[in-house]
């Protein structure tokens, strides 16, 4: 692994790089989280491909400004990234809130674009279902600042199935807070800032991105478990919109695995498994 910054103006972005030899893999983490959603795939991934993970704009260890958290610059960020790496074309793949970013960065530029994977995100479209004052009530993020390490651990594997938590997993969650000398948590990504992005993504309309994206896209989309009530509405709500995008952009393709939200901690294996085929696929 190779760890620097790359600068773009004022921001600076944390970014790692593994692996020598293969087409490149550039990943995007989802909102509020951290390059580290990666660390359970990448592994799986690295001998065959050249893997470049980042931190965004407000997350882990890059620059937090308080303006830039508009599409444009998110996407000008990631450019910038690809560019840096010095390839003809890469694969963006993106969770969450990154699927958006990726989508939007394949139709800014698409001469570097080879393909996008949009794991478990970019589908939705929430202005279609809720007016931004419910999104922002509904959507905003809790409120944890100051509440103890071992509370705050335990809220989260609380809404993890059964058999996911692992040390592993714990790691990875203590990457998008910062502890202080009380082992107190708080989030990197401010709240102020997290409700700017959520703006941006209540405003984007995701089926006319996916419609103007030239590259090959593929959702990569979670089922919840049987036992699972709890994303049981937001599983709903993406069958509609996939629904939706396939009719407008037929060229998409869906695949479903049954899974939490957070793929790449609950199914590591198969999502590289997948991403690995996109990818040579893409890349022939």
């Amino acid at each position: 692994m190779r760890t620097s910054t790359i600068k773009r103006g004022p921001i600076n972005l944390a970014v790692r790089r593994f692996g020598t030899r293969g087409p490149h893999i550039v990943m995007v983490h989802g909102l509020a989280s951290s390059q580290h959603i990666w660390d359970l795939v990448v592994p799986r991934l690295e001998k065959r491909f050249r893997v470049t993970t980042i931190d965004q704009r407000g997350h882990g260890e890059s620059s937090k400004p308080a303006s830039g958290y508009d599409f444009r610059s998110m996407s000008a960020d990631l450019n910038k990234v690809m560019a840096s790496l010095g390839a003809g074309k890469v694969v963006l793949v993106g969770h969450s809130f990154g699927a958006n970013v990726s989508l939007e960065t394949a139709v800014r530029y698409p001469k570097r674009v080879a393909g996008v994977m949009c794991v478990d995100g970019g589908m939705g479209s929430m202005s279609e279902v809720m007016t931004w004052p419910e999104a922002r009530e509904m959507l905003a993020p809790p409120r944890f600042g100051g509440m103890p390490l071992k509370s705050y651990l335990a809220m989260v594997k609380s809404h993890f199935p059964r058999g996911v938590w692992s040390p592993d997993v714990e790691a990875i969650v203590r990457t998008i807070v910062r502890v202080d000398g009380h082992d107190r948590v708080y989030p990197r990504l401010s709240r102020t800032n997290h409700l700017r992005i959520l703006k941006a993504m209540y405003d984007q309309r995701p089926k006319e991105v996916f419609a103007r994206v030239r590259a090959p896209v593929l959702i990569f989309a979670a089922r919840p478990r049987p036992s699972d009530d709890s994303e049981r509405d937001f599983y709903e709500m993406k069958k509609r919109s996939i629904d939706q995008i396939r009719a407008a952009s037929p060229r998409v393709k869906v695949e479903w695995i049954t899974s939490m939200h957070d793929i790449p901690l609950d199914k590591p294996k198969e999502l590289a498994t997948r991403i690995a085929r996109f990818v040579r696929a893409v890349m022939r």
